[in-house]
């Protein structure tokens, strides 16, 4: 099979202890972000950018010394993923959207399966016709590890068998 897309399914995922990673808190519109496990520092800066928690939006979060600590994505009021779904969807935007690295979330959401398909679908890219010098396929990228009780090979082989419908569309 030609190759259409610069990663496999699989490498959007990474292995491994799901404590590892950079943490992504989801915040429902308004919420306390120190109940959500930040430190004084990490609420400081949230707020010094604004965040409310309105859906879609996102901020990252600096440690003292400036380098990535984490990352909170809004989820607006938890109930809908604005404009359509569960709010666990909006998951997806932050794998095309975040620095590379390794991810986790800090807390594991009622669906979290479901997040995880949506980071996977995110990820996705299309590049057949793309030169090589445009191709990502060696290009970092952020990584998404799995929550705990979330079935890896499912939703690889999930996310993999929309990647490949994607695909079948996008080629003429």
């Amino acid at each position: 099979m030609t190759e259409t897309t610069a990663w496999t399914a699989s490498s959007v995922f990474t292995p491994g202890d799901a404590a590892g990673g950079v943490p992504v808190y989801l915040a429902e519109q308004g919420a306390d972000l120190q109940k959500l496990g930040l430190n004084a520092h990490a609420c400081a800066w949230a707020n010094a950018q604004k965040f409310t928690g309105s859906a879609k939006k996102s901020v990252l979060l600096p440690d003292t010394g400036g380098k990535l600590s984490g990352a909170v994505l809004g989820t607006g009021n938890g109930n809908a993923g604005e404009p359509s779904g569960p709010s666990e969807l909006l998951l997806g935007q932050l794998a095309s959207s975040l620095p590379p690295g390794v991810y986790r979330l800090a807390t594991t959401p009622a669906e979290a399966e479901l997040a995880a398909i949506a980071w996977g679908l995110g990820a996705y890219r299309f590049t057949r016709y793309r030169s090589k010098d445009q191709k990502e396929s060696d290009t970092p990228r952020a990584q998404f590890r799995m929550p705990p009780g979330v079935n890896a090979a499912r939703v690889t082989n999930i996310v993999e068998a929309i990647w490949f419908g994607r695909d079948l569309i996008n080629t003429p």
